[in-house]
């Protein structure tokens, strides 16, 4: 019988571990489509023409309200994208939209409207609410998503204002100057705006080479290394918020392909947490530097995206990625959260108050 050598031995258990990993990985995504993919209701024709109506919560937010809305994205991700159905997205009971999740929508909404290739009619929206229905146009929804039928809508001046959605599949430098350019005609000149560029280039590049790994067994049908951004400023407590989002795998996910395990739990290890934590998982991301091959321009980006936030005063930069929420305060101070099912992506989100910290949602 041959030896086997000591590297063969090596490289066999490192086979073994990632077989063993992707089966976690799909045993977890089926037991999250069967727990949270909403069955059709009673009588529903079978024919895709027959329209499915899903309702958008009275008050949608990642944060306060992070079940319901996640059920309701994936019941779009669900009917909409994975079957191709005819749906109705109803609005007239939303009366509450925060940024974060507004940014998950418009990107949910656009993935549907690519993924049949149509253009979208808004379903009924003059029973929207007033206000909804002004902010959803201020932020740049029916534009993104290329409606048939805009609603009238008259743009006000609030304490409440918004930079446009943006989205592409590369990293382009000129978008986010131009996004940093439209957040000073709001608020002025933006603090340590080249870290700020520097953060948003690092985001799109992060994108484009970990979130959409090739070969990967997908959820949902993905449009590969697409982003989505936007910002948003309040007036009453001079809170600016950048937001970037990806449909990709997710960070806990990409970390043990871009470094090796061992350095990951050695880094956890070090703060007493578990590599099974999402949250954990995302604070390793933004500690741990280059890649395993060592060149500066192959890591994960992920230190320099948080970097903005450690220079500033009363800062922070919010994480939603897998089932991880991470928090770092531009202080020190950090929070991290595992929910009970994940994301569907990854959600960063700078936030930047000259009025102290408030919450990020």
């Amino acid at each position: 019988m041959k030896r086997i050598s000591e590297d063969e031995k090596r490289h066999r258990k490192i086979i073994q571990r990632r077989r063993e990993k992707r089966n976690r990985v799909s045993q977890r995504k089926k037991l999250y489509l069967r727990k949270y993919s909403k069955p059709l209701p009673r009588k529903i024709s079978s024919n895709r023409s027959q329209p499915i109506f899903i309702d958008v919560p009275t008050f949608l937010s990642l944060s306060e309200n992070y079940d319901e809305t996640l059920q309701f994205f994936n019941e779009l991700r669900n009917f909409g994208v994975l079957q191709g159905k005819n749906i109705h997205i109803n609005f007239s009971k939303l009366r509450t939209i925060r940024p974060g999740a507004a940014l998950v929508l418009a990107a949910e909404i656009d993935r549907w409207r690519r993924s049949k290739n149509i253009k979208p009619r808004l379903h009924r929206p003059k029973f929207w609410n007033k206000e909804v229905r002004r902010l959803l146009n201020e932020m740049g929804l029916f534009d993104l998503i290329d409606v048939a039928n805009p609603p009238e809508t008259r743009s006000t001046r609030g304490r409440q204002r918004f930079i446009r959605f943006q989205s592409a599949d590369q990293a382009i430098g000129a978008m986010a100057k131009e996004l940093r350019l439209s957040l000073e005609q709001i608020v002025g000149v933006v603090a340590r705006h080249t870290e700020l560029y520097g953060a948003l280039i690092e985001a799109m590049k992060n994108t484009n080479q970990h979130a959409y790994p090739e070969g990967e067994d997908y959820d949902f049908p993905i449009e590969r290394n697409r982003w989505w951004m936007c910002g948003a400023f309040d007036g009453d407590s001079e809170k600016l918020t950048i937001m970037f989002y990806d449909q990709g795998v997710g960070i806990p996910f990409t970390l043990p392909r871009i470094h090796t395990i061992e350095k990951v739990r050695e880094f956890l290890a070090g703060f007493g947490l578990p590599v099974e934590s999402d949250a954990a998982l995302i604070k390793a991301a933004l500690h741990v530097g280059r890649s395993r091959s060592g060149l500066s321009n192959r890591g994960n980006g992920l230190p320099q995206i948080r970097g903005y936030v450690q220079t500033g005063q009363d800062d922070r930069i919010r994480i939603l990625s897998g089932r991880g929420e991470y928090i770092y305060m531009s202080d020190g101070r950090e929070s991290m959260d595992d929910k009970h099912a994940p994301l569907g992506g990854t959600l960063i989100q700078w936030e930047i108050s000259s009025a102290g910290p408030t919450e990020v949602r």
